[in-house]
């Protein structure tokens, strides 16, 4: 491992909608084409609901590389349903990607969160505590 980068958001409130909302950044400078960046990152999500319970929504996790628009095609995605079950509501998902390809110089990883889908008793969706990694690691010799 050459660089490494951190965020560690404790403790917030991003509530999600249809459009991808920034959660977190991450930034590496990577000084080789051989390089790779590997990337974690875990979110907790809770679920406003209206009774009856359980209420769910389904929200997509994307890692966009050097776009600060989130328009060009995002290089990692994960969707994940989230549940509020009337009896617990915190959901946590964690995940780890790896850049293959990623250019040389300032890379800038933004991690985002948006609704795909939600069922009637839902009525929102929030982010609470974020944690995004990322570091160049050297290719093998």
């Amino acid at each position: 491992m050459t660089e490494f980068d951190q965020k560690i958001v404790p403790l917030t409130v991003i509530e999600l909608t249809s459009l991808p909302k920034l959660l977190t950044n991450v930034t590496l400078n990577n000084n080789n084409t051989d390089d790779r960046v590997w990337l974690t990152g875990t979110v907790q999500t809770i679920v406003g609901s209206l009774n009856p319970l359980p209420g769910f929504i389904r929200i997509s996790l994307q890692i966009f590389r050097n776009d600060p628009t989130f328009t060009t095609t995002p290089i990692f995605r994960i969707n994940d349903s989230v549940v509020d079950s009337g009896f617990a509501n915190d959901n946590t998902t964690t995940f780890t990607f790896v850049d293959l390809s990623p250019p040389t110089g300032l890379n800038i990883y933004y991690l985002t969160g948006h609704i795909l889908s939600q069922d009637p008793q839902s009525t929102q969706a929030f982010i609470e505590k974020i944690v995004f990694t990322g570091a160049e690691i050297k290719a093998n010799s």
